[in-house]
């Protein structure tokens, strides 16, 4: 078994790593966008995001990202190629799968999984509609998957 952190795993190593958005160095894979000075719009292809109060994360593909609030209901994903790029908020944790022997769309799988589905549910903390799940809540969870590439192939 592997912890989601791979600071927290008492074996030495998670499976996935949490892009904190804030870049330590030119090439960081987590940006967050601000706005210039009286600027109240953020122009991306044909979007136009206004009310930049918030910062701005871009998610690359095959990064695990999943909504804090909707965890417990099942929304997670993994990043497709279409969307390398797209823009989250600090609502939604983006996850870089950092294990080779870990397939992305077998994990993906795997954490809409009834199994992980009540572990989800049983660290969701609130009420009514504003249940969260806490990043660190959901990095103490244990992975546990086949070590045989061509078995997650065969499970995803």
């Amino acid at each position: 078994m592997r912890s989601i952190r791979s600071s927290r795993s008492t074996d030495g190593g998670g499976v996935i790593r949490r892009e904190r958005g804030i870049p330590t160095r030119s090439n960081s894979r987590s940006v967050p966008l601000t706005p210039a000075p009286f600027q109240h719009e953020l122009r991306v292809g044909w979007h136009v995001f206004r009310r930049l109060e918030q910062q701005w994360f871009a998610a690359r593909a095959a990064d695990v990202v999943f909504s804090s609030i909707d965890l417990w209901k099942g929304c997670i994903s993994i990043v497709p190629d279409a969307f390398d790029g797209a823009l989250v908020t600090k609502e939604f944790p983006i996850y870089q799968v950092i294990d080779d022997r870990l397939n992305p769309d077998f994990l993906w799988c795997l954490l809409r999984s009834r199994y992980y589905q009540r572990a989800f549910r049983a660290i969701t903390t609130g009420h009514s509609n504003r249940r969260r799940t806490q990043a660190a809540d959901f990095e103490e969870l244990e992975i546990v998957f086949p070590a045989d590439p061509r078995v997650q192939k065969g499970l995803s």
